[in-house]
């Protein structure tokens, strides 16, 4: 989903959904992309949200990278995924790295964070198989 202002930044069509209050309209674009080669330029988000998703990303540590690099100095990215053991039992940890990559603990998480270059990481569980990250650029 991208705002009018990230759109024209990125050379995009004034097509899309409006939404707005009273004289004021946005408009706004949905686009399916590779987490792992972001179309966009460097420093072009305030902020990302991944919902549910990193545990499908193919690239890992590539897409993780390439978030890093689109969002701007201070942006932020909220993401949530599974981990091992989770959901009684259902993600199993021989299904680690198959088409899902599922993670260890929170620790895990937050160490590939870290690598792609975020200084702030907060990563919590929640219930027995959710992982809950902010992290900040």
């Amino acid at each position: 989903l991208l705002g009018q202002e990230q759109k024209e930044r990125e050379g995009g069509t004034q097509s899309g959904g409006k939404s707005g209050e009273g004289d004021a309209q946005t408009r706004t674009a949905f686009v399916r992309v590779d987490v792992a080669q972001l179309p966009f330029v460097e420093g072009s988000f305030d902020a990302i949200h991944a919902g549910a998703a990193l545990h499908c990303w193919p690239s890992l540590e590539e897409s993780i990278r390439e978030v890093f690099r689109v969002l701007k100095k201070g942006g932020r990215f909220y993401a949530s995924t599974f981990k091992v053991g989770g959901w009684n039992g259902c993600i199993l940890p021989g299904l680690r790295r198959t088409s899902f990559f599922y993670f260890e603990s929170k620790e895990e998480l937050q160490k590939y964070l870290l690598a792609a270059g975020f200084s702030k990481v907060d990563v919590r569980q929640e219930g027995q198989g959710c992982l809950i990250a902010k992290a900040i650029k």
